[in-house]
């Protein structure tokens, strides 16, 4: 007995159903997440913004998404609102539309932070506040050392600035 030759559509009509469904429905879910919000607060950022370089507005535009689908759950529940109201989506907005800097802005204290880190005193928002500034305030004084000994070893005699 022979079989009838089939190619990979032919073989199972209801396969390629299956995966048309998983994939609109996880479109469906994407456009009504704070991931979507997040997306058109970056569009709206990089319609505003004066620097036109495709690649970093691209890269801009993914971090203000994902930054507002990670971070709109947090302050939903510190502000004690509900997740799913137009508030929520408000804000994943903002957040689409100021993630990039806010991600930069975090790499830039923790990059500093590194360099002198101080334990907190306190385990609360005050105590690792706190600890961050006093972190940074040894760095501000280690590079104001530095630009002192650079302008003391310059030989020209002229000032560095």
């Amino acid at each position: 007995m022979t079989t009838p030759m089939t190619t990979g559509t032919d073989a199972d009509p209801n396969k390629n159903k299956k995966m048309n469904d998983i994939i609109l429905s996880y479109i469906s879910y994407i456009t009504s997440t704070h991931f979507a919000s997040g997306a058109a607060g970056a569009v709206v950022r990089y319609a505003t913004s004066k620097d036109k370089k495709l690649k970093e507005n691209i890269a801009g535009g993914i971090a203000g998404a994902l930054t507002a689908s990670y971070v709109t759950p947090l302050i939903t529940s510190i502000l004690s609102i509900d997740e799913s109201s137009r508030s929520a989506s408000g804000i994943a907005f903002v957040l689409g539309l100021i993630g990039l800097y806010l991600t930069e802005a975090l790499v830039r204290i923790i990059a500093n932070y590194s360099k002198h880190p101080v334990i907190p005193t306190a385990i609360s928002l005050e105590g690792i506040a706190t600890a961050i500034n006093v972190s940074a305030e040894l760095s501000n004084n280690n590079n104001n050392k530095q630009d002192n000994e650079d302008d003391n070893n310059r030989t020209d005699g002229k000032s560095a600035q």
